[in-house]
């Protein structure tokens, strides 16, 4: 939500006015419309319009700040400001040799898209979601692709749900093809211990990596696992639904080799219908090579349920330790659907938001 002190030292630059028939109507004199979307986002039957803007003058300034700006149509027929942000539209400058990156707003299905593409020889792509959502606008996925001008063949592609932790990366070209797909548990850096981030649950059948024959839905095994960083420790807490509890029931982290992380500390206890599990691990072990944010590892639940039943395994990673999944380490508590991206990285940047606007 914008402050008031915010309001005012923006007022003479925003490229908007208070109230509009049309979205051409609604802009400031110095902007000018990149793109436009009109549909419904809110679900009223009326429809909305998203624009994309940027100065007139821009070609002048250096990376000069575009608005991603969504108006609400309201019973009235009249477009007013429903939310902003200077962070999702990417600049002028910032598509490298292709040049200007922006590429197309979208609403489908009561979503808003955002997608840019730019580059050289290598291109990349990056497409944005965003949705009204219990009374605010949540960043809900980023699909980014990387491809070749010297080799067709080549793609890359990392599809991130941002409201469940979910990723899917495709490769093809070059050698390489395949599909992984894991869970990314969201780790906030914290003072003390807690667990307040929002939780990856493991309910389907393609999270139980090994006994999945004789896997009988997510009463017999499923579990929520959320994380928090304090200190140099990286804490993890399972919570699981488990119909038959035994001694030899566990949590464990595996590192990007495939190896069971030992501990500094572990702790069980029972719940009703199930048990919880929360452990200390050593952030240094796990630490990308690439991104020191996002540890490379997964969480496995394992319900050994004694002789003559068949041992299961969920893991964070659909391809068991094939390969590994993700833990980020976030600075703050905001959860990763409101994240942001940056185009050139797989880094989630908070300054990509939608602010609602008072009106």
């Amino acid at each position: 939500m914008w402050q008031a002190s915010i309001l005012t030292a923006l007022a003479a630059t925003l490229p908007w006015l208070p109230a509009a028939s049309t979205p051409e109507a609604l802009i400031g004199p110095a902007w000018t419309v990149l793109g436009k979307a009109e549909g419904d986002l809110d679900g009223d039957g009326r429809p909305d319009v998203a624009l994309a803007l940027g100065r007139k003058d821009e070609e002048q300034l250096q990376e000069a700040p575009r608005w991603l700006l969504i108006a609400r149509r309201g019973r009235d027929g009249k477009l007013r400001p429903w939310a902003s942000s200077t962070g999702p539209v990417l600049c002028r400058q910032c598509g490298g040799v292709f040049g200007d990156p922006f590429e197309e707003l979208a609403i489908r299905d009561g979503v808003l898209m955002l997608r840019h593409y730019a580059g050289s020889n290598w291109r990349w792509s990056l497409t944005d979601r965003f949705l009204w959502q219990a009374g605010a606008w949540r960043h809900i996925g980023k699909t980014h692709t990387d491809t070749f001008t010297n080799d067709l063949d080549y793609m890359h592609e990392r599809d991130h749900n941002l409201i469940t932790g979910y990723v899917i990366v495709t490769r093809k070209g070059m050698g390489l093809a395949g599909r992984q797909a894991y869970h990314e548990v969201w780790a906030p850096r914290l003072a003390k211990l807690a667990f307040p981030g929002r939780p990856t649950r493991l309910v389907t059948a393609a999270d139980v990596v090994e006994g999945r024959a004789g896997w009988k839905g997510a009463n017999d095994l499923s579990a929520s696992v959320a994380g928090t960083v304090v200190g140099d420790r990286l804490w993890i807490e399972a919570r699981i639904t488990d119909d038959h509890v035994t001694a030899a029931d566990a949590m464990q982290v595996i590192d990007a080799q495939g190896h069971v992380v030992a501990p500094l500390e572990s702790h069980q206890a029972g719940l009703p219908g199930g048990w919880r599990a929360w452990a200390a691990y050593p952030v240094a072990k796990l630490v990308g090579k690439t991104n020191e944010d996002v540890l490379q590892a997964s969480v496995e639940i394992v319900d050994d349920d004694g002789a003559g039943r068949p041992r299961k395994v969920l893991s964070t990673s659909q391809g068991g330790r094939a390969y590994p999944g993700a833990i980020r380490r976030a600075a703050s508590l905001r959860p990763p659907d409101l994240g942001g991206a940056d185009p050139r990285s797989d880094a989630i940047d908070d300054d990509l938001r939608l602010d609602a606007l008072d009106n």
